[in-house]
């Protein structure tokens, strides 16, 4: 009979640390991201499936296309964002956002143009986080565990997101096409950027000739 006790007390304390388990798991609560911060710095490290950054194989993965970014770093204050991509051969470029417009800085001089939806200013534009589009309650999955980082997970026919916990920040997502975007977030900028001299002339240029053609109308 005390065989049978204990075993049913062992059982017994199974279940209730099981259930304990389930009643402590975290469950997503709205906001389920959180909206980008006024001054926010974050790096985004793309994997494309079937490709590598080095020179294509034999029965191996192609390279990433030359004009396709490989990682992308942001950087925000109040008024400019700052989006730098770096391509698989080693070279960089950046793009200033001082809404509407982005403006880039070039050996043949400083271009401005203005966002369009329809055609973005460069490849994996996003006005937010990029990839997360499905981290919504809908396609809410379960709690998972990215890096040591526990995290919501999302799913829908757009992709995937892992969202941390604690921080309600993406840690991975993955397009619906198969590219990776694994998040690092790192401290914010201390002051408010500014453009460099050449674009902020540019700016103010369209800004006057703007105000110039509404008062004329």
């Amino acid at each position: 009979m005390k065989p049978i006790i204990l075993f049913l007390a062992a059982m017994l304390a199974v279940s209730c640390n099981a259930e304990a388990q389930l009643e402590e798991k975290p469950v997503p609560k709205a906001p389920y991201l959180t909206p980008v911060p006024l001054k926010a710095h974050w790096t985004i490290t793309l994997r494309h499936p079937g490709h590598t950054g080095e020179s294509a194989k034999a029965g191996g993965a192609e390279p990433v296309a030359s004009s396709f970014p490989v990682s992308i770093d942001v950087v925000k204050s109040a008024k400019v964002k700052q989006t730098t991509l770096s391509f698989p051969d080693g070279t960089t470029r950046r793009f200033d956002q001082v809404d509407p417009y982005v403006l880039v800085s070039t050996p043949a001089g400083v271009s401005l143009s203005i966002l369009d939806n329809n055609t973005p200013p460069y490849p994996l534009y996003s006005d937010g986080f990029l990839f997360t589009n499905c981290v919504k309650l809908a396609n809410y999955k379960d709690v998972a565990t990215y890096k040591g980082i526990v995290c919501f997970h999302y799913q829908s026919n757009s992709g995937e997101a892992w969202v941390a916990v604690d921080s309600m920040l993406p840690v991975l997502a993955k397009e619906a096409s198969g590219i990776i975007a694994e998040y690092q977030f790192k401290a914010p900028p201390e002051s408010d950027l500014t453009l460099p001299p050449e674009e902020a002339a540019v700016l103010e240029k369209q800004q006057k000739a703007l105000k110039i053609f509404r008062e004329l109308r």
